[in-house]
């Protein structure tokens, strides 16, 4: 089974993460030959993985094909895939798919993928099956739905008119621009954000970004494309401040941004991460205390003053009002 998190060691390697995974490792493991061996496997795979590095020096797209990658060397004859493409691109997620399509269709296996994408049930699930609050609501052939009609039918909303007769009933692709019918954003909209310059290393030691520069204008959406481990991870932590800039200059309306405390409060920069549970969130603590991170120490949710007193009711409070107007799925803010 894949998970939707990781299960990786992450002191291994990528070779050692692979030989964990068949559970049965002889106390003297020769080396050459299965190293050899596990090459030989990677060939019949669409991914490129070099066998040496550690998983926590991986991006979150490549730790992904890594855990697919454990399942398929153990041959298995039931796949269960937990929200597999969570973290790749629409160009990862379809290599990852059809690769594993393509496993499925050769009868070697059978696989069961929950997701809550319809492109991907839509291109490569042969039948599909809905959940809503628990229970299965809607089960059909892919080819007799539509991706209207599944949203329907996990909203609650009836069902939707059936798709026409000779169209795709895949989602036409769409730019953002034509799915709102916004306008271009003005060449005169304020700069709100501006790279100049960044410098960043990766963790593997060498320069993971490369005097980058890029500016967003009031309104815009500014997408960074690319394939999972080419920079993208340490962009993000660079500008937030969850790794050193060593060099280059981040400015927010026109005013430096050091990613400190006072910063994000002053000029309100929010960000969310490729795994919120990796660097956003604490595992161990509760709702109401993760809710609470960012402003613990401030009036409601703390006394007024120096070393103020934790108000921990109001902190359990704020956080069953925001459970409920944004519609959380918890057992409560505990």
């Amino acid at each position: 089974m894949v998970y939707q998190h990781f299960t990786l060691a992450p002191g291994m390697t990528v070779a050692e993460n692979l030989l964990l995974a068949g559970g049965k490792t002889p106390a003297l493991i020769d080396w050459k030959a299965k190293r050899a061996e596990l090459e030989a496997f990677l060939a019949t795979t669409p991914f490129t993985l070099d066998l040496d590095v550690t998983p926590s020096s991986l991006a979150a797209g490549e730790k992904q094909k890594l855990e697919l990658l454990k399942q398929l060397y153990l041959k298995p004859r039931l796949l269960i895939l937990d929200e597999p493409t969570s973290v790749l691109t629409p160009q990862e997620a379809d290599e990852v798919l059809g690769h594993v399509r393509a496993f499925a269709q050769s009868g070697l296996c059978t696989v069961l993928i929950i997701t809550h994408k319809f492109r991907e049930v839509m291109a490569y699930a042969d039948s599909v099956t809905v959940l809503r609050r628990g229970k299965a609501v809607k089960h059909c052939n892919v080819a007799e739905t539509s991706p209207a009609q599944l949203a329907a039918s996990m909203m609650g909303e009836g069902d939707a008119p059936p798709p026409e007769a000779g169209l795709s009933a895949a989602p036409a692709a769409l730019t953002g621009r034509a799915l709102h019918g916004a306008a271009a954003t003005s060449d005169d909209a304020q700069v709100l954000l501006k790279v100049e310059g960044l410098v960043a290393q990766g963790d593997r030691g060498t320069l993971a970004v490369h005097d980058l520069s890029l500016q967003v204008r009031a309104g815009e959406i500014l997408g960074v494309a690319g394939v999972s481990g080419n920079g993208q991870r340490e962009l993000v932590e660079a500008l937030v401040g969850q790794r050193p800039r060593l060099a280059g200059k981040v400015s927010v309306r026109g005013q430096p941004y050091l990613a400190r405390r006072e910063d994000n409060h002053l000029l309100k920069v929010r960000s969310l991460p490729e795994e919120p549970l990796r660097n956003a969130c604490v595992g161990d603590l509760s709702v109401a205390e993760n809710m609470a991170l960012r402003d613990f120490d401030q009036p409601p949710l703390a006394s007024a003053g120096f070393g103020g007193l934790l108000r921990f009711p109001v902190w359990r409070s704020r956080a069953r009002e925001w459970i409920a107007e944004y519609g959380v799925k918890t057992q409560g803010e505990g």
